[in-house]
């Protein structure tokens, strides 16, 4: 690793970003230099209280809201202490996702009256995709969902050119277009419980509002992975607390996106279970022994039996089983999509969250699918000097996060700085960097802040 200190002139004040993870709550302070690469300035660490929220949804609104704000206070005070610098907590940037969410592909396509291409021919089959992805409910005026990110992958002209590049679309001449949307969906209450954790802020002394969100795959996908990596083939698998996901990239886009109710707190449990010891110790004998490899070597433990308070003897090929036969359950559906969707001869895995830092998860993975098995590495984002904690595949979320936040910042700074005799001139190259800006790096025309903060209410429905 190169220690050497890096002296590159920063190119944002310092940013907050949020990780609200099922079991915990991380807030990161981070700047980016004029090269593109983030300098962490701090990171905290607040553990939600049990069945605060399950499953990545909040189920205790006030129990996280005052986690968030312990996190980012305490995350304030260190970066002052160490650094005698002073960090903005009112406004940050969030990553999130839950069970519900579901990845899904849609194209739309038309006859165009108009056969010079220009940066709004994609808009009104964008919305038509959202539109259909958002369907109502029957007997009700809710969506069936929420469209959380989409983006054009893929462009179709006159039924024979195709264009992975939406940005090579600009000033093409056709008279027929197909367009290939990806896009992330996930149950509407999601949404109204965000927003509701939100708002508790509003009547307290705390002032926090979020700056953007961004969903766990577009955060995941950036902090880890190439474009290479993405034409190639590639499977995220994100090992969390309560939830695991996966995500398949297959030339160049998110073809998968899965979400099982499983993860590492499960194995602590059956752990304590089964040896009859409590929860604190079984996570304990889980990061310490647990070796899924089969060279692991079979060790005595003295450990204090929960309900007799006496010594008790424990074998660790014992403790081993237990795990394994729970991370058998928690992989059985993503490996059979696996066997079937990634297989593609340079695809590879790669592990990321805390949970996957369990010993022999990435052996065990690899001889279950033969693919290679590497873990989440997220230090291309860092500057040199950057400390070895840093490293840590748990924190590539964060990282993600950050990537995502500073290129949406660059974003706004570019629309602030045009000027509208710019916007009307559909055939400058600024415009045609505008579609690829607008459909394809910001993952569409509406966030998921303007999905939870909307200044149209009647538009969700």
């Amino acid at each position: 690793m190169n220690t050497t200190p890096d002296i590159t002139p920063t190119n944002h004040t310092p940013i907050v970003v949020l990780d609200i993870g099922s079991s915990s709550v991380r807030a990161m302070a981070v700047e980016q230099n004029q090269d593109g690469k983030l300098r962490i300035l701090g990171i905290e660490r607040v553990n939600n209280k049990p069945k605060t929220m399950c499953y990545g949804a909040v189920t205790n609104r006030s129990e996280v809201g005052f986690a968030i704000s312990t996190c980012l206070k305490q995350l304030q005070q260190q970066v002052k202490t160490n650094l005698q610098r002073d960090i903005d907590i009112s406004n940050v940037f969030i990553s999130c996702g839950s069970r519900h969410s579901q990845a899904l592909t849609l194209t739309a396509q038309r006859k165009l009256t108009n056969p010079l291409i220009s940066e709004t021919t994609l808009e009104p089959m964008l919305n038509e995709c959202r539109q259909n992805a958002s369907q109502q409910k029957k007997g009700s005026q809710e969506p069936q969902a929420v469209v959380y990110d989409i983006r054009c992958y893929n462009v179709i002209l006159d039924k024979e050119q195709s264009y992975d590049n939406v940005q090579d679309i600009i000033g093409k001449r056709a008279n027929h277009i197909a367009a290939s949307f990806y896009l992330v969906i996930d149950k509407p209450d999601k949404d109204h419980q965000l927003q509701e954790l939100f708002n508790t802020f509003s009547y307290t002394n705390t002032k926090i509002r979020p700056a953007k969100f961004f969903s766990k795959l577009e955060a995941l996908s950036t902090a880890l992975l190439t474009e290479e990596d993405k034409r190639n083939g590639c499977v995220i698998i994100d090992c969390g607390a309560q939830t695991t996901t996966m995500i398949i990239f297959r030339d160049g886009h998110p073809t998968r996106l899965m979400v099982t109710r499983l993860g590492g707190d499960n194995i602590t449990r059956d752990i304590a279970m089964s040896c009859n010891i409590t929860e604190n110790i079984a996570e304990k004998l889980k990061r310490d022994f647990v070796n899924l490899t089969e060279q692991a070597k079979n060790v005595k433990l003295k450990v204090i039996n929960c309900n007799t308070n006496q010594p008790q003897y424990i074998y660790t090929s014992t403790i081993n089983n237990i795990a394994a036969m729970r991370v058998d359950e928690i992989f059985e559906d993503m490996l059979k999509i696996i066997d079937t969707e990634a297989d593609f001869p340079q695809a590879r895995i790669l592990l990321s969250g805390n949970a996957s830092q369990l010993e022999g998860l990435d052996s065990y993975l690899q001889r279950k699918t033969n693919l290679t098995v590497d873990f989440a590495n997220h230090d291309t984002w860092l500057v040199n000097d950057t400390p070895p904690k840093y490293f840590d595949p748990a924190l590539s979320m964060l990282v993600g996060t950050a990537a995502c936040a500073f290129e949406f910042l660059e974003y706004e700074s570019k629309q602030k700085s045009t000027t509208t005799t710019d916007k009307d001139k559909k055939t400058s190259k600024n415009n045609k960097a505008g579609l690829l800006d607008k459909i394809q790096n910001m993952w569409g025309q509406r966030s998921l802040f303007d999905v939870l903060f909307p200044e149209d209410k009647d538009e969700l429905n």
